[in-house]
């Protein structure tokens, strides 16, 4: 799926209007509120939150409003009143990231899920579209579990390293079920992703962006995210880099291999040469054939199912 501000500023510019500080702030109290209802709002909830509107590229002064707004006090119609006027697509989104903010503590809670039927309905959705989109962010829940099944879990996956290290986001904690990296290691990942995403000749600002996304969520630092853009993939010999990962935990290098799958597919051009590449980089970190196929099956299923959410945003008849 495209990240958060590629989608929202595709339906904002379809509907002729762009992200602006007083629609963030809208937004983001909204969301707040709907996050709350329960009567508290999880760490993980919060972090989630902030994670998106950095994601939307809200300013540090919107964010800053959003960190000090009173949702305990607010008035959830007050603030939906004034998004009535979104378009069908802005409405489903809005009502789909409540939903995951809400669930991002991995419980949908009674009161929550009420707060977001209620924003559902006042912004005009019928019940038959809430329904779905409560059920896509579920299914979207259900991908989750089953991808973390599917790689494995161990007891370094909280564990904080010795070494310089790296925190993961909340978003990327969740897709991969590990909350450290370190630098070093995580260097060695971005190096490797490089080098398979240009396996045919080239990067695509696809695949490039989705690299440095994943690269920011697992912790990438300016100056780490400077030294990739610089890193010359042209020349240089994957092995080395394979082999040092390759030590790592076994459920490690499932995720690793899977994070390498979403960038070389994400120009939506996975060539013989790059599925090649990708296969024998898998079979250098000591992955089984199975697990290889397993978790190429899971990232297909997966694009197919954010071509679904896209449409669902997108395509309103």
């Amino acid at each position: 799926m495209k990240n958060d501000f590629l989608l929202i500023n595709q339906i904002l510019k379809r509907s002729g209007k762009v992200i602006d500080n007083g629609y963030l702030l809208d937004l983001g109290k909204i969301l707040l509120i709907a996050a709350g209802a329960d009567g508290v709002i999880a760490p993980e909830e919060m972090k989630f939150y902030l994670e998106l509107f950095e994601d939307l590229h809200a300013p540090a002064r919107v964010i800053d409003e959003l960190k000090n707004f009173d949702w305990k006090e607010a008035k959830l119609g007050t603030y939906l009143s004034r998004v009535t006027q979104f378009d069908v697509s802005q409405r489903r989104w809005l009502l789909y990231q409540s939903i995951r903010i809400v669930c991002a503590d991995k419980i949908f809670e009674v009161r929550e899920r009420k707060s977001t039927r209620t924003i559902g309905e006042t912004l005009g959705l019928d019940v038959q579209t809430i329904n779905a989109i409560e059920n896509l962010a579920k299914l979207e829940h259900f991908l989750l579990k089953t991808r973390l099944q599917l790689f494995g879990s161990s007891a370094m996956d909280y564990s904080k390293p010795t070494e310089p290290c790296c925190e993961i986001s909340v978003k990327n904690e969740l897709l991969l079920g590990i909350k450290y990296i370190s630098r070093f290691t995580l260097m060695n990942i971005g190096k490797t992703m490089l080098i398979a995403a240009g396996a045919d000749g080239e990067i695509a600002a696809e695949e490039l962006a989705t690299l440095l996304s994943f690269f920011r969520g697992l912790g990438g630092t300016p100056d780490m995210i400077e030294e990739l853009k610089n890193f010359n993939w042209v020349d240089e010999n994957i092995e080395p880099y394979c082999q040092a990962l390759a030590g790592m935990d076994l459920t490690f290098r499932h995720r690793m291999f899977y994070i390498t799958l979403k960038v070389t597919h994400a120009d939506r051009d996975y060539s013989a040469i790059e599925k090649i590449a990708t296969e024998w980089i898998g079979e250098q970190l000591g992955m089984i054939s199975s697990n290889i196929s397993a978790i190429q099956g899971m990232v297909n299923i997966e694009h197919a199912f954010y071509d679904m959410i896209e449409n669902v945003f997108l395509k309103t008849v």
